[in-house]
């Protein structure tokens, strides 16, 4: 198995972007797998499962391991890491749209330089008429036809690049990147590494729009190193934080402010380095202790 997609959502709809977009990826589908962390999953396990007969992908359809009021998408995460089989993993989150040659880019990527994975580029998109459903709640079913007519110019709202920052140069258009500019989203890491990593640190869930913010810090701090490729497809996701209020979701609580997460980040980094913490997620917190 070379690639685990672990997508994690509290949001109805969504999952007619990811099939679509995952169901022709060039890369053969014996080579990767699909596994879906659902708040939703006692509502729609019985559609999905409808959708899904027949098809040739692996796909795996589970509730998250915590649940309840607080935000938990890093808890989500580990659900999905305990279960990954592949050699990389990629992380995803609801509404995201995959290139068809996603999967590719990343395996080559990670093939072709050793030590490194790929970190990639998002365009941000509107989204299309919200009207009512489980797998979609668009107008249409979102199809790669769909998706030729909707992911324009003129419906982008911004396209992140990680602010810009293009540290050194390893091959020509191929530049090394912190890992604090690491978001995990459409970024691939080794499992090996996330299983030295023991995972996400699920103490930042429930942080306003927050989730992990040291775990690509602490990759780095393990000897792995990110880089982005400016030839390489970016990953396309409708909304912002702004517009998280338009949808059907699984209504969740923010317990801290951002400013509230960014402290336990510097205060975490700072144990790691004065020795006071391990660099992987301390029991009870992590995927697999």
């Amino acid at each position: 198995m070379k690639i685990s997609l672990i997508y994690e959502t509290a949001s109805l709809g969504g999952l007619d972007m990811l099939w679509e977009s995952v169901r022709f990826q060039t890369m053969l589908s014996e080579d990767f797998e699909l596994i879906i962390v659902d708040d939703w999953h006692k509502q729609r396990q019985d559609a999905l499962a409808d959708y899904l007969q027949g098809s040739d992908l692996r796909c795996t359809h589970i509730p998250p391991k915590q649940t309840g009021v607080s935000y938990h998408n890093s808890a989500s995460f580990n659900t999905g890491l305990a279960l990954a089989m592949g050699e990389l993993v990629i992380f995803l989150v609801d509404f995201v749209w995959l290139p068809e040659d996603f999967l590719e880019w990343h395996w080559r990527f990670y093939q072709e330089h050793p030590g490194y994975s790929l970190s990639a580029y998002v365009d941000r998109y509107k989204y299309p008429p919200i009207v009512d459903g489980k797998l979609t709640i668009f107008d249409e079913w979102f199809d790669r036809a769909y998706a030729e007519k909707w992911l324009v110019d003129g419906n982008l709202i911004y396209q992140e690049r990680k602010g810009g920052t293009l540290n050194r140069e390893i091959a020509r258009g191929v530049y090394e990147m912190s890992g604090n500019r690491i978001y995990m989203l459409g970024d691939s890491v080794p499992l090996a590494v996330m299983k030295e990593l023991n995972g996400w640190d699920e103490r930042y869930d429930g942080g306003y729009s927050c989730n992990d913010l040291d775990i690509g810090l602490r990759a780095n701090m393990l000897g792995w190193k990110f880089a982005v490729d400016l030839t390489a497809p970016t990953l396309k996701k409708l909304g912002d934080k702004s517009m998280a209020h338009l949808l059907p979701t699984i209504k969740t609580e923010f317990v801290r402010q951002p400013e509230d997460n960014y402290r336990m980040f510097q205060e975490r980094i700072k144990a790691i380095n004065e020795g006071r913490e391990p660099i992987a997620v301390p029991d009870g917190r992590g995927a697999w202790a």
